[in-house]
Formats: structure tokens, C-alpha cells, sequence
């Protein structure tokens, strides 16, 4: 009994307070089309190119760059390098393209739709291929009106860069996956 009373005035002082309750909606949508492995990849050379974006070619260059720090991140090949627009000679090269990129604002949901793919140079065919979309709003409720919270959604940027560590992480298992040994 004392435990209900307790929690009466909790809900009481959250409603006079005015606060608002809000959570993150996460809606992510990957799959991998190509997945010839990359299990000699870790003794390799990964040169990331700027990713192709319609919209702002320098939105494909900061992807590109944070793609080549979380690939530095998780160790997935010996040496990764930032390419420019020129011509490549490590052995893979890494290409994305951002499809679609949306600021939701407080009323609708952040949209991201990206393509990253490993290519390897020897052969020319695609050893990894990932699509990945998602959007991310924030939704919430005010206790003092009890009714919805408007609260912004987050920048595209930041739901591009979380996709774009998930994909580095799954790029970093695969190259892992073939018994290379990190510490030589």
C-alpha cells in the first residue's frame, strides 16, 4: 500500500513539473545481395572512395571519411586509405552511394538510404554488397498537457554515420572470419 502512494506522488510531481517523455523510433532495413567473403581481406589494402550522393557531393565525402575511420576502428583490413576521385591501386576499393538522405524535422521521421560495396580489383567483381535504409524519429508525450510531444528528429548525418559503423563491424567480422591473425 505504501509502495502505491509512493508511486501517486511520483506521477503527481512528473505532471505538475511538465516534463515530457520521449524515446527514439528506429526503423532499419538492411540486406546483403553480394556476400563473397572477404576472409584474405584483412592482409589487404582498402582504398574508400568519396560515396556518390546526388544531393551534396560534400555529404558523399563525409560518409566516405567516416567510413574510413570506423574501418580504422575496428581493424578490418591491414591498411586503409582515403581515396579521391582518381584511380585506385590497392587491391579493394570501397564504393558507396547515398540514395537518399531527409531531414525529418519535428513531424516526420530521418531518412537515410545508402549502397556500400567492396570490389576487388583483381578480378573486377563485387565481394560485398550491403543496402541499408532507415529513418529515426523522436516521439514523445508532454505530462503536463498529456498530449504529443513534438521533438525534433535527429540530423541525417547521425543516423548516416551509425549505419555506416554497423556496416564497418560487419565488414570488420567477415575479414576476421578467415583466420588472419591481428598481431603478427
Amino acid at each position: 500500500m505504501r509502495t502505491a502512494g509512493l508511486w501517486s506522488v511520483m506521477v503527481l510531481a512528473l505532471v505538475l513539473s511538465g516534463c515530457a517523455l520521449t524515446h527514439p523510433v528506429y526503423d532499419v532495413k538492411t540486406s546483403t545481395p553480394v556476400d563473397w567473403g572477404l576472409a584474405d581481406g584483412f592482409e589487404n589494402v582498402l582504398a574508400v572512395k568519396p560515396f556518390i550522393c546526388p544531393s551534396n557531393a560534400a555529404l558523399g565525402t563525409y560518409a566516405a571519411r567516416r567510413m574510413h575511420e570506423y574501418l580504422l576502428e575496428k581493424e578490418a583490413f591491414r591498411r586503409v586509405v582515403l581515396a579521391g576521385d582518381g584511380p585506385v591501386y590497392s587491391r579493394y576499393v570501397l564504393e558507396g552511394e547515398i540514395q537518399d538522405i531527409y531531414y525529418g524535422g519535428t513531424n516526420e521521421a530521418t531518412r537515410v538510404s545508402l549502397n556500400v560495396r567492396i570490389i576487388d580489383r583483381t578480378d573486377g567483381h563485387t565481394r560485398f554488397f550491403r543496402k541499408a535504409a532507415g529513418s529515426v524519429a523522436t516521439k514523445g508525450v508532454s505530462l503536463q498537457w498529456l498530449q504529443r510531444y513534438y521533438a525534433p528528429a535527429p540530423l541525417p548525418e547521425e543516423v548516416l554515420t551509425g549505419m555506416l559503423e554497423t556496416i564497418a563491424a560487419d565488414i570488420a567480422e567477415r575479414t576476421a572470419a578467415g583466420g588472419a591473425k591481428k598481431c603478427p
